[in-house]
C-alpha cells in the first residue's frame, strides 16, 4: 500500500488469537512432565519390548514404521546412533517415506543403555529356543512368538 502496488491491505482485518491452553482437543503430543510420567509408568507395567520400542520413538522422533524396521546392525552402541534404512508396516518391509528419511541419529544415553538391555535380553529369549540374534535380526520382538513386533499389533495397541 505504502509503495502503491496494491489498494487496500487484506490483512487488516485479520485476527491472530493466543491458543486456548485448556482446549486439549487437537494437542496430539504430551509435555515433557507428562512423557516423564508415561514413560514411567510404561516402564513399570509395559513389558520390555514395549517399553524398549516407546522410549526409542519418544527420544528419537523415529515414526512407528521406522522403529519396526530397525535391525541390530542400525544401531550404533559406540557412538550412540540409529540409522534409519527401512520402515515395516502391514505391508511388509520397504524403504523409508522420503529421501530425507534416510538418516542417523544422535541417541541420548538413556535409549542407548536400554537397548543394550534389551538386547542382552532377546539374546537370552532366543537362545531359549535354541535360535540366534542376528545383526540383520530386527529390534522389537513380540515376547510371545519370538517373532518381529507386528505392525498392526503396535498400532493398535501401543503407538
Amino acid at each position: 500500500m505504502e509503495n502503491e502496488l496494491i489498494a487496500r491491505n487484506r490483512f487488516t482485518k485479520v485476527k491472530i488469537t493466543e491458543p486456548d491452553k485448556y482446549n486439549t482437543e487437537n494437542i496430539n503430543f504430551l509435555s515433557p512432565e507428562q512423557l516423564v510420567t508415561f514413560l514411567e509408568d510404561a516402564k513399570k507395567h509395559e513389558n520390555i519390548t514395549n517399553y524398549s520400542l516407546l522410549l526409542a520413538v519418544a527420544y528419537t522422533g523415529i515414526r512407528r514404521g521406522e522403529a519396526l524396521g530397525l535391525q541390530w546392525q542400525n544401531i550404533n552402541f559406540t557412538n550412540n546412533t540409529i540409522t534409519i534404512e527401512r520402515t515395516r508396516d502391514d505391508k511388509g518391509v520397504r524403504s523409508p517415506k522420503t529421501n530425507n528419511s534416510y538418516r542417523t541419529i544422535l541417541v541420548d544415553n538413556i535409549v542407548m543403555k536400554q537397548l543394550e538391555v534389551y538386547q542382552k535380553w532377546c539374546k537370552g529369549l532366543l537362545f531359549s529356543c535354541d535360535k540366534k540374534l542376528s545383526e540383520s535380526s530386527f529390534v522389537f520382538l513380540s515376547t510371545n512368538s519370538f517373532e518381529p513386533l507386528s505392525a498392526e499389533r503396535t498400532k493398535k495397541s501401543l503407538i
